[in-house]
């Protein structure tokens, strides 16, 4: 609506030229110019601080979006910061875990290298009782042994005297022998002899009683030989008793002996198996003890490595704290910035509020600062308007020269160009100023018309 106001303005001014005198028009023409000069220069200031706003309104975009980057970067290396002390407490950990589990390795290989010591000296206690036992064995063999010599010596003086009685026994039936040779002889001198007389009947009685009493002591002879061969055989088969006992005693003995071998070897092949066992747990503790050594230069290397990571990770704290300060020092400025900003918004507003008065003074609002499109559409209306403005100053030269004249009389308005156009000078003045009496050049025609 200001545009068209301000188009019929100038259309109403452009007809009050073409029918009013040559001064009035060449006035309407020279106010119409100013008015349209000083509309152009609000436009170009209003266009000038909208460009100048929305600069301070992408530049505080800007800084809000370094400021957001800057704390989103240090959030980002805080929170990598943290990842990096978690991770470091994490490896700690894992440390001492490690530590402790190579302790707890350490003290049951020391219980177990303990338990074979016991083992192996309940092993040594055992090899020496099975010794005594030994020992005790073979004296125990040895005295059946000396018990079966004796027995057997015995047995021979046994059979030395069985033989002894055997030579009586023999002789005494060789006696008894010849006693019954001498009976025979006997009988048969008393066949021969039964028809002689009684003189030798008494000489062979006699010899009858005394062969009798041979007899008699051949059978006593006989019957001692015979005891004492009973006797004889009695020592024989108490000796053959004695050497069985001692036999069995001895084969005995030998069993026990055997079995005290036997169990002698066991514990030795159970000895030398724990032997063979601790040599092996000796090797493994050995082993064990490398890996410990081993795991310990590794502990050590990764504790170096840690400390070295935590001394980085300690620079890169500081780091990341400085790159904070800076951060905060960046944000205070940033802040410091934008407050000026505003601040400079503020004046910027205060100075667009200064030009929608000066443009409202003049007669233009602000829908031509929002409006491109009315804006173009008012310049061609002004630029069809100076053109006939311009077609009716050529038209009519005498007027052109009142017109200079004039303008030499008013230094402060710009003198017309050849093809009707208003030059206006350059000033210092702000061209959105609004006038002192509150009127603008456009609103002062109609009172002279």
């Amino acid at each position: 609506m200001g545009t068209m106001n301000r188009n019929l303005i100038l259309v109403l001014s452009a007809l009050l030229t073409m029918t009013s005198p040559v001064l009035a028009q060449t006035d309407l023409s020279i106010e119409a110019e100013e008015a349209m000069a000083d509309s152009d220069a609000a436009l170009a200031e209003a266009k000038e601080t909208k460009r100048r706003a929305e600069e301070d309104k992408s530049r505080r975009n800007a800084a809000q979006k370094e400021h957001q980057s800057a704390l989103a970067k240090a959030r980002a290396s805080e929170a990598e910061h943290r990842r990096d002390i978690a991770k470091s407490e994490n490896e700690a950990a894992k440390h001492k875990a490690e530590t402790e589990e190579f302790n707890r390795q350490k003290a049951s290989a020391e219980e177990r290298t303990e338990l074979l010591k016991k083992q192996v000296g309940m092993q040594q206690e055992r090899t020496e009782k099975a010794k005594a036992s030994r020992g005790e064995a073979l004296d125990a063999k040895k005295k059946a042994e000396d018990t079966a010599r004796d027995m057997t010596e015995r047995a021979k003086e046994e059979d030395k005297k069985a033989r002894e009685a055997t030579e009586a026994a023999k002789e005494a039936m060789s006696q008894a022998q010849t006693a019954r040779q001498a009976e025979r002889d006997a009988m048969l001198a008393l066949e021969r002899s039964k028809a002689e007389t009684a003189r030798t009947v008494a000489q062979s009685q006699a010899q009858v009683a005394k062969s009798n009493a041979e007899k008699q002591r051949s059978q006593a002879e006989i019957a001692r030989g015979e005891s004492e061969k009973v006797k004889l055989k009695a020592q024989q088969d108490r000796a053959a008793q004695e050497q069985k006992l001692s036999e069995e005693q001895l084969r005995v003995v030998n069993q026990q002996l055997k079995e005290v071998k036997d169990s002698v070897e066991g514990e030795r092949r159970q000895l030398d198996k724990q032997q063979a066992q601790l040599e092996t747990f000796k090797r493994e503790v050995q082993q064990t003890k490398l890996q410990n050594e081993k795991s310990k230069a590794e502990l050590l290397k990764e504790r170096a490595v840690i400390q070295a990571e935590e001394a980085r990770l300690k620079n890169q704290v500081a780091q990341l704290e400085g790159e904070k300060r800076r951060s905060e020092e960046e944000i205070a400025r940033l802040n410091a910035e934008l407050e000026k900003a505003k601040t400079e918004k503020q004046h910027w507003a205060t100075m667009v509020e200064r030009a929608k008065m000066g443009v409202d003074q003049v007669g233009i609002k602000k829908e031509t600062l929002a409006s491109e499109v009315e804006t173009e559409k008012m310049r061609a209306e002004t630029e069809k308007i100076r053109a006939e403005t311009a077609q009716m100053l050529a038209a009519d030269k005498p007027v052109k020269k009142q017109v200079v004249k004039k303008e030499e009389a008013k230094p402060k308005r710009a003198p017309a160009s050849v093809g009707g156009a208003v030059i206006k000078k350059k000033t210092e003045k702000a061209p959105a100023a609004p006038k002192k009496n509150g009127a603008s050049t456009v609103k002062k025609s109609p009172k002279r018309g």
